[in-house]
């Protein structure tokens, strides 16, 4: 975003624009603006002309902080939407025409661990199923390799994921090519990270 978004309260800074969006609480940024999480769990797109408007979002789980993915430089936002009470899936929407596209086969809904999209860079979605990690191509619906389990994606780099893995309490690096682990290094357990 040029001039960049920010959020003071509920006062939220998009560009040169200043719009009241009540209980805002997060944003994620994209090339038409920021979207922006609020306390009450619903989301809301300000664009960088300042207009506000509403993403009517069916997002999975029962917490107010529930995590979409976007990518600053495209339109897309990716979520896990409920179908029904027992099934969600992974969808992505483009911000620019509200066209939404649903990715791979529809799941179980979560009773343990959590389904959400943590990241979006171009055509890969990094998401949780029931707490899993998932890489996926959400324009084919194919997997990618990548790491799998109790995983925490920090970044994407030069052909590379870079996160943190729990079971073994490793910092690693991760091809994206083919999924091979290029480093590991124990370390603590991080107290802050993006999923």
């Amino acid at each position: 975003l040029e001039n960049g978004a920010w959020a003071r309260g509920d006062e939220v800074h998009v560009g040169s624009h200043v719009v009241d969006v009540p209980g805002a609480s997060t944003l994620a940024y994209t090339s038409l603006g920021a979207v922006v999480g609020t306390d009450r769990g619903h989301f809301v797109l300000v664009t960088v002309a300042g207009r506000v408007e509403r993403l009517r979002l069916d997002i999975a789980g029962d917490v107010f902080d529930r995590p979409v993915a976007t990518d600053p430089a495209a339109p897309y936002l990716a979520y896990v939407r409920a179908v029904d009470d027992t099934t969600d899936q992974l969808a992505v929407r483009d911000l620019s025409t509200g066209e939404e596209t649903t990715v791979g086969e529809p799941f179980p809904a979560s009773t343990s661990g959590p389904s959400e999209a943590g990241q979006l860079w171009g055509d890969v979605v990094f998401w949780l199923q029931r707490g899993n990690t998932r890489f996926t191509d959400w324009s084919t619906g194919a997997r990618i390799p990548g790491p799998s389990g109790p995983w925490s994606t920090h970044s994407f780099a030069a052909g590379t994921y870079v996160g943190f893995d729990h079971e073994t309490k490793s910092w690693v690096v991760v091809s994206r090519s083919d999924g091979s682990t290029l480093l590991s290094t124990r370390a603590p357990t991080p107290t802050m990270y993006s999923t």
